[in-house]
């Protein structure tokens, strides 16, 4: 039975209390709590890229890349660690194919995703240098998207028998990127973005979706993409199970140098189609949209995205669908819409509220990290920064889980001393 996708979005009301400028809030101190320090694999390496899932028990997992120090140089590999009594605890250690596996050359580690099913986290990253995966048996490997799960005690890869380095590409020669992962009706989905060649014409982006069933990949509908050009370009991607079935997100320039001209899309999965969600959800049809989000609470469906004018600063905006119009907040969520320039959104759910999380900076000062809730009135005020070090940490990528144990926030931020990136995560309140 379809079940309507019902969202309200209010305007911002009276807990927004004092403003710097027109649509800008006064961020507001906040009770959220650093949850243990910092999840570096090597405090003096390279951490970033984190994601964060809640299991129904409350568990938080957190994946995040890594580099270690000079002196221990490796690829960058995956790293998951979980918070249990009181403290982070590693879930093995770096996670990821190296030189020494058969065909591996360039098995750098990036972009990693987790989801939980039935208490089991899996994990999805992406590897590949600039000259592909490796080659095996004579066949040359594009960059590659990997599964695997938690099996209790060691991480067990979940295969696709149909590629020579049991990686979910479409094919060795097609280059796979930027996976994510969501547990839909009961079973694990990945989507990916891919590139497709057309010869002598140019090259496109593709969303590939797959669900995991009995061991084994299986298609999830055809390739999505909303441009017909022979050169397209995609940014990013997000999926997430609302209502019980797949819904994607993704941003898409309409030729290789769009010039400033990348839309936002979204489409659900009907259990025979891809069925798009609207047309383009820019605010400027001239706009660059970068980045995205989506979250889901109950039938309710959040997107969130970056998005840039063609002569204007980075901003945050967020659409709900009520089964058949999108509707929007009113204007940017930045904290400040004149001068601010935002990074990545995040997006979560907890089941009453719905939260976003962000990074913004503005001329002369130093990036901050941010979050705000969605209550009955509206978007409440920003609480931050929410950075370890307000005066002189660095933060990015944050990402957002919401469960039984209450809405995580998790970022990368770069500390001065020893200048090195770590990940770290709060509770929010």
């Amino acid at each position: 039975m379809k079940r309507a996708i019902v969202v309200l979005l209010g305007l911002v009301g009276a807990a927004v209390a004092s403003l710097h400028g027109p649509g800008s809030a006064a961020p507001a101190d906040s009770p959220a709590t650093l949850l243990g320090g910092s999840l570096s694999a090597d405090p003096l390496g390279w951490a970033f890229h984190p994601t964060i899932a809640v299991a129904k028990d409350g568990s938080v997992y957190v994946a995040w890349s890594q580099h270690l120090r000079p002196e221990n140089w490796e690829h960058a590999g995956t790293w998951v660690k979980r918070w249990v009594h009181g403290s982070w605890q590693a879930l093995g250690g770096r996670i990821g194919h190296t030189n020494r596996d058969p065909g591996g050359r360039w098995t750098e580690g990036y972009a990693p995703s987790l989801a939980i099913l039935e208490g089991t986290p899996y994990l999805a990253w992406y590897e590949g240098g600039g000259y592909g995966w490796g080659a095996i048996d004579g066949t040359n490997i594009r960059s590659s998207v990997f599964v695997a799960h938690w099996d209790g005690s060691q991480w067990t890869l979940d295969a696709n028998g149909a590629m020579p380095n049991r990686a979910l590409n479409t094919d060795p020669e097609v280059a796979a990127r930027t996976p994510v992962l969501a547990a839909v009706a009961g079973a694990i989905h990945a989507a990916w973005i891919e590139v497709r060649r057309i010869p002598d014409r140019g090259t496109y982006n593709v969303v590939v979706v797959k669900r995991l069933s009995g061991g084994r990949w299986l298609p999830v509908g055809p390739d999505l993409r909303a441009e017909s050009a022979d050169n397209t370009r995609m940014i990013d991607l997000a999926l997430i199970d609302a209502g019980g079935t797949p819904h994607v997100a993704w941003s898409e320039a309409a030729t290789a140098n769009a010039g400033g001209r990348a839309q936002v899309h979204v489409a659900k999965w009907t259990g025979t189609e891809w069925t798009r969600i609207g047309r383009s959800l820019n605010v400027s049809r001239s706009g660059f949209a970068n980045y995205v989000a989506l979250a889901g609470s109950g039938n309710a469906l959040y997107l969130a995205w970056q998005e840039r004018g063609l002569a204007g600063k980075n901003q945050i905006y967020v659409k709900s669908w009520d089964g058949s119009v999108w509707s929007a907040a009113p204007g940017s969520l930045n904290l400040d819409p004149d001068r601010g320039e935002a990074g990545r959104p995040a997006l979560a759910s907890d089941g009453s509220r719905s939260w976003l999380a962000w990074t913004e900076g503005a001329p002369g000062q130093r990036g901050g990290l941010y979050a705000r809730a969605l209550g009955r009135g509206g978007w409440e005020a920003p609480m931050g920064p929410l950075n370890v070090d307000r005066e002189a940490g660095a933060p990015d990528g944050p990402t957002l889980g919401a469960g039984s144990s209450g809405v995580f926030l998790a970022w990368a931020e770069k500390n001065p001393p020893p200048a090195t990136k770590q990940v770290y995560v709060r509770t929010l309140p």
